[in-house]
Order: C-alpha cells, then sequence, then structure tokens
C-alpha cells in the first residue's frame, strides 16, 4: 500500500491553497480592471454583492450581512456613492437610519462579479472528469466546514 508522507501532503495542501487564493484574487482584480477601468477594486465589488443582497436595506444590515464594523461600511459606501455606484438615502419612517442602493452602475457591477464567478468555476468544472467531479465538491464542503469552525473558535 501506498503511504504518503503526512507532513510533505499538509505542505502540499497549505501551498495549493495559497496559491488558489492568490490566482482567483489576481484573476478577479484584473477581471474588474478590464472591465470597470481600474475604477472598481474587488473588496467594493464584494461590498456591492453585500448592498445587492439587502436591497435598499439599512447600512446596519449591510455591515451585518457583510460581518463588517459600520465605520468599514460607511467608508466603502461613502467612496462608492462618489463613484456613482451606490445611493444613500434617509429612512423615511426613522431619519437616524441611513438605507443603500444600488446604481444601474453598482447593478452592472454586480453582474460583472458574478459573471467572474461563473466563469471560474465553468472553467474549473470542465476541466473535471466525472469520476473527479463528486469527490472535489465534497472535499471543498469539508474544508469549508473547517473554516467555518476556525472562524467561530476566533469570534
Amino acid at each position: 500500500m501506498y503511504s504518503v508522507d503526512e507532513n510533505q501532503a499538509k505542505e502540499t495542501m497549505n501551498r495549493f491553497l495559497v496559491d488558489i487564493f492568490n490566482q482567483i484574487l489576481g484573476i478577479e482584480e484584473d477581471w474588474l480592471k478590464d472591465r470597470f477601468d481600474g475604477d472598481i477594486t474587488v473588496a467594493e465589488a464584494h461590498m456591492l454583492v453585500a448592498i445587492g443582497e439587502r436591497e435598499h436595506g439599512a447600512m446596519s444590515d449591510v455591515a451585518r450581512h457583510a460581518a463588517l464594523t459600520n465605520g468599514t461600511v460607511t467608508t466603502a459606501v461613502k467612496k462608492l456613492e462618489k463613484k456613482g455606484y451606490v445611493l444613500r438615502t434617509r429612512d423615511e419612517e426613522d431619519r437616524r437610519k441611513l438605507r443603500v442602493r444600488l446604481t444601474a452602475s453598482g447593478q452592472a457591477a454586480v453582474q460583472a462579479h458574478g459573471a467572474f464567478h461563473t466563469a471560474l468555476c465553468d472553467g474549473i468544472w470542465q476541466n473535471l472528469d466525472d469520476q473527479m467531479r463528486t469527490p472535489f465538491i465534497k472535499g471543498l464542503s469539508e474544508a469549508i466546514a473547517v473554516l467555518k469552525g476556525m472562524r467561530e473558535d476566533l469570534k
């Protein structure tokens, strides 16, 4: 039976995870740069997705959904508003609340971001044969469960 050196296997896994993370981030940055002339960052695209998922939501709702502080969201939203991707308005019933929504440009950015993720998944999926797909998805599922557990432990 073939024996794998556990330490070597873990080091290889670590290199793969770091490389995958860096590759995805770099490709995503280039994808957005190409489509928005460098006007939007990956972090801003992710903020726009969070805003879109809480359309016309309160800024505090967006912060909770994105697992960010209110201050971080406020700073990001102000930048995105200046760039024309979002609009902030006061809640008509509770003037203390600010609501945020995507503009047409913000919606286009969210769609471009979604197209990136579709292309990423399609590219990987097409290069996996039928026998590899199920174990690949199972491994990713187990990895995300471990990562979620690690995040919970840090809270």
